[in-house]
């Protein structure tokens, strides 16, 4: 990250958890209060949800595109938002883009737990909490890859490289939807305990938490989508 790009987000509002950081004559400063109730009721839903207390506030910097956020990233590369522990997260929030939410809070708040090496664990969780993918339940989506033949198997999404070697449109939400499905089968606390925080490699964490081959766990996880009927459009309960 780099710091000297930061110095432009002089508007600032503290809430309860997030200090908020815009740059005058904004978008994101316009609506810098609507934001920050609505990230709250997020940190409310995140933190209990994990069990986790935070040890200081979340700094938030609101940038006005793509290409700011970029450059706050240090690579120049046109992004919507990232995560930067331990307390930073950079937002895009335009007319067009507006990178709110769960997501990279999640990241930050679940660090305080573990930080696995799998991104399939780690946005895994994020998506869990997400719900969606481009408005449509993560589930949505993966009935919909094995519908036209595009589904990723477990085994190809657990390496990072092997993760991000595919199209993020597939495996986050497959990654969102098999943690829900995971959660659900081993319990919440049984789920971060055995998987998340674990220090083993993924696919044997999930094997010895589940008590089964990887091939099964996934053949389960199918079932369990076959058997779900998620509505076209995701129907959030907490609204921007």
């Amino acid at each position: 990250m780099v710091p000297s790009e930061l110095d432009r987000y002089t508007l600032t509002l503290h809430t309860a958890h997030y200090v908020f950081h815009a740059m005058p004559g904004t978008k994101a400063a316009n609506d810098i209060e609507r934001i920050a109730a609505y990230q709250e009721q997020w940190f409310e839903r995140i933190t209990q949800a994990f069990g986790v207390v935070m040890d200081a506030p979340i700094h938030y910097y609101l940038t006005n595109s793509p290409e700011d956020a970029g450059k706050i990233y240090g690579d120049d590369e046109p992004c919507n938002g990232f995560a930067w522990g331990p307390h930073t997260v950079v937002a895009t929030y335009n007319d067009q883009v507006v990178c709110l939410g769960a997501h990279e809070d999640t990241h930050l708040i679940t660090q305080r737990i573990a930080w696995p090496d799998s991104p399939f664990i780690s946005e895994g969780v994020a998506m869990y909490m997400d719900g969606c993918w481009w408005g449509k339940d993560n589930v949505w989506w993966v009935k919909r890859f094995v519908a036209d033949g595009s589904f990723v198997p477990l085994r190809a999404m657990l390496s990072k490289e092997d993760f991000f070697s595919h199209s993020e449109a597939i495996t986050y939400p497959i990654s969102g939807a098999f943690t829900r499905f995971a959660m659900e089968r081993l319990g919440k606390e049984g789920f971060i305990q055995r998987v998340y925080s674990s220090k083993k490699p993924v696919q044997s964490a999930l094997t010895e938490a589940f008590g089964k081959a990887l091939p099964e766990i996934e053949a389960d996880f199918l079932t369990w989508i076959d058997a779900l009927n998620p509505p076209e459009e995701y129907k959030a309960d907490i609204v921007f």
